[in-house]
């Protein structure tokens, strides 16, 4: 999928690269995205960012501030905030629980 390479850019830099491969107006393509996934384009590549973060953060020590920015994020208070709102957790609480071990 070509969505999965540009997880890492800004929304706006990947809506225009897809509007120019899809060759139509960056109105018509959000349009057709949210008819034929339900969702709107920056939902669901925040959606996908946040799961590609989830990885990364179960995956290993590295800071929430270079996850976030290796995710696309320039803001590491809005990723926590979007981190937050689609998991439940912070991305802090998300590490305690994959890192907790057998009881």
């Amino acid at each position: 999928m070509f969505v999965r390479p540009i997880i890492g850019t800004p929304v706006g830099v990947t809506g225009l690269q897809l509007t120019d491969v899809a060759n139509i107006t960056p109105n018509s393509f959000c349009r057709y995205f949210k008819q034929r996934t339900g969702k709107a384009y920056s939902e669901f590549l925040n959606d996908m960012r946040i799961e590609y973060a989830g990885k990364l953060i179960a995956g290993s020590n590295d800071s929430f501030g270079n996850i976030a920015i290796e995710c696309g994020y320039n803001s590491i208070s809005y990723f926590n905030r979007q981190f937050k709102r689609i998991n439940g957790v912070s991305p802090l609480q998300y590490r305690k629980k994959f890192n907790r071990g057998p009881v």
